[in-house]
């Protein structure tokens, strides 16, 4: 079992606003965000 990761709000919406700056808001996706953090999509809700 690979250990926890600790997700934190502020977490997230850094990885969202560096998707934003990339990508347009559009990039933002579920899918973007589990990529660049490397968590499954389910770990953001």
């Amino acid at each position: 079992m690979s250990p926890r990761i600790g997700l934190s709000q502020k977490m997230i919406v850094d990885a969202a606003a560096e998707i934003a700056d990339q990508e347009g808001l559009n990039g933002v996706t579920l899918a973007a965000l589990s990529k660049k953090m490397n968590v499954r999509p389910p770990s953001l809700y």
